[in-house]
């Protein structure tokens, strides 16, 4: 039998690593936090030092860590007003469910 969608998917199914964290990943991360705590002041004093760009990178880059990433959302002009008038009730409210979605 040929390996097609319906065997990749049973396969991933029937995978032992299924939703199991890395290990080599869990260990970088440690390593990583151990390095930062133990040098936390000189890290501080770098980043102070800096103008800038490399001010905002750093920055921004350190707000990746703390910010969570914003989903691409769809942009609809609705500067139509008719549009919005004409919907009913349900449609506002099925719009409204969709968007937070």
């Amino acid at each position: 039998m040929g390996f097609n969608s319906q065997t990749a998917s049973a396969a991933g199914k029937a995978s032992s690593r299924m939703n199991k964290p890395n290990k080599e990943t869990q260990l970088l991360r440690e390593r990583v936090r151990i390095i930062l705590d133990d040098n936390w002041d000189e890290v501080c004093i770098e980043i102070k030092a800096l103008k800038g760009k490399d001010l905002i990178d750093c920055v921004l880059r350190l707000l990746e860590f703390s910010l969570p990433k914003l989903s691409r959302t769809e942009v609809r002009d609705v500067s139509d007003i008719e549009t919005l008038l004409s919907m009913s009730p349900e449609e506002r409210q099925a719009e409204i469910m969709r968007l937070r979605k």
